[in-house]
């Protein structure tokens, strides 16, 4: 059952017009109220608390909410008046409006939404949208919700929540990165699949063979390459490949540290044992370590990226070992490759 109507804000400071206009938008919400007409009624009351805020017309602005079965406002509006009169109110009004509050707390239900990566949006029943992160808890009147959850880049996930009254949940989402579509393969040989011919190297066959010898490691009777420069450009790049999947691992974990922080700056910004500044406090750092926490794992993700394709490499470069023959044609492949998790390179070559 709603709390009876407040009677009109009368605000000394105010000037006269507002007072006046407040006054008169006052009037038609009651009237629209006794009608049964509670959304007119509460855009009434929206307007004379514009005109003239007043921590009386909250409570109506509360009963139009309840009315129309919006509980969640309803709710916010009746704790706001107590946070406003303070002790100002008769203590008979403060208890009545506290049991409404325990009443409609029934009705509801909190939900802690944790959603990756940062920026994300986050649309409830179609309607209100929040945006990544989201540090306080979200008000819904009891029953099941749906929460889209889209991201540009990013496959949408779709889930529905079950709100119980007086009760609390939570909603994770960990969005997916969409796979590109895989790249055509480089191919190192000639469109005819043969090899050049000593003409088309612009001189005779002796400059052909020490340009040969010069650029692939190859002398002109088809030998194997000089393993020195090869063994040296192998670990070369097993020193890099190493050093990047280092630093990839100490930036990943580097990441979930921080995401943790950013877990407990968020419990401490809903905790109502604390001050409000103490609350605003966390609520910034965990905006904060929500940031940073995105970087160290946008930084893991290229680290390792970059080290898988370093292992491709440094296998190629120890384990090939290409010949030469008059009638034999060299062909490179290079076949990038991303995964859900992990993103590399493929190299495959052929003699």
């Amino acid at each position: 059952m709603a709390l009876p109507l407040l009677v009109g804000p009368n605000v000394a400071s105010a000037q006269s017009d507002d007072r006046a206009r407040a006054r008169a938008a006052f009037g038609e919400g009651v009237k629209a109220y006794e009608a049964g007409q509670y959304p007119r009624a509460l855009e009434s009351f929206q307007e004379a608390y514009r005109l003239q805020p007043h921590p009386s017309v909250r409570v109506n602005m509360a009963n139009c909410y309840e009315r129309m079965g919006r509980a969640p406002e309803a709710l916010s509006h009746f704790e706001g008046f107590l946070a406003e009169v303070g002790a100002g109110a008769p203590r008979a009004q403060r208890n009545e409006v506290r049991r409404a509050i325990e009443r409609i707390r029934k009705q509801t239900g909190e939900v802690f939404v944790r959603v990756t990566p940062s920026g994300a949006a986050i649309t409830i029943d179609g309607q209100s949208t929040k945006t990544a992160p989201v540090l306080d808890a979200v008000r819904l009147n009891r029953g099941s919700h749906e929460f889209v959850v889209t991201k540009a880049g990013y496959e949408p996930v779709r889930r529905m929540v079950e709100v119980e009254g007086g009760g609390r949940a939570e909603l994770r989402v960990d969005l997916v990165a969409i796979e590109p579509a895989p790249l055509t393969p480089i191919d190192a040989s000639p469109a005819d699949g043969t090899a050049p011919a000593a003409s088309e190297t612009g001189g005779d066959s002796s400059k052909t063979g020490a340009l040969g010898r010069a650029d692939s490691g190859h002398d002109d009777s088809g030998r194997e390459p000089r393993p020195g420069s090869r063994n040296k450009a192998a670990y070369i790049a097993l020193g890099l490949t190493s050093a990047a999947a280092l630093v990839a691992i100490g930036t990943g974990i580097g990441a979930l540290v921080t995401n943790r922080r950013f877990d407990d700056s968020v419990a401490r910004s809903n905790d109502p044992r604390l001050s409000t500044t103490e609350r605003t406090d966390a609520r910034n750092d965990g905006l904060s370590q929500s940031d940073r926490a995105r970087r160290l794992a946008l930084s893991a993700d290229v680290l390792g990226a970059a080290a898988l394709a370093g292992i491709g490499v440094t296998l190629y470069l120890f384990l090939a070992r290409p010949k030469k023959t008059s009638s034999d044609s060299a062909k490179l492949t290079v076949q990038p490759t991303v995964g859900r998790h992990a993103a590399g390179a493929h190299v495959a070559h052929s003699f």
